[in-house]
């Protein structure tokens, strides 16, 4: 005697639910989540056989944005961010929604002066963005490649770090950290 139940919508469904959770269902970029989780992974499988730059991205004057024209503007304007970051960087490479405007761009075995060169790319393809109702968008870039040793969240803080120093030195630039 055998009895059997056809799986297939709840493979399916399962299917769907992991992919809502892995990427942000507004740009379609990572989710933090799984960001980091890949981020951790690949700390783990690398350690030092190469390099590992991160960028952390943010989107200038999105407050004014949200402010002007309203959170269904401030959507597009991410929407048009994410997808030109996306497609500037290599299939190696992930795009994370960090948060709001913010993301995190993950580069493996890629050196800082590469990822400068890639994150040049990124930003005049978000430059070329001519939103109608805001105009042309910049973004504020702070670049960190893992030193030895180092953890997932040192190599953020110090990105994070010379993200905020691009935000003081006038926005609209990437600045590296040391």
């Amino acid at each position: 005697v055998s009895i059997s139940k056809d799986m297939t919508k709840w493979v399916e469904e399962e299917m769907a639910f992991r992919e809502e959770t892995r990427k942000d269902s507004l740009t379609g970029a990572l989710t933090r989540k799984h960001g980091e989780r890949e981020l951790e992974h690949l700390f783990a499988s690398n350690g030092d056989n190469g390099p590992i730059s991160l960028a952390i991205v943010d989107i200038d004057y999105f407050k004014r944005v949200n402010d002007t024209w309203g959170h269904a503007t401030g959507d597009e304007v991410i929407q048009l961010v994410a997808t030109a970051m996306i497609n500037s960087v290599r299939s190696t490479d992930f795009v994370v929604r960090w948060g709001g405007e913010e993301f995190v761009i993950v580069m493996n075995q890629c050196s800082l002066a590469s990822a400068s060169i890639m994150l040049e790319r990124c930003c005049n393809a978000i430059s070329k963005i001519s939103h109608p109702k805001v105009g042309v968008i910049t973004v504020s870039v702070g670049l960190a490649q893992k030193a030895s040793g180092e953890m997932p969240h040192e190599l953020i803080k110090r990105a994070d770090i010379a993200l905020y120093q691009a935000k003081a030195e006038g926005r609209n630039r990437i600045v590296k950290s040391d």
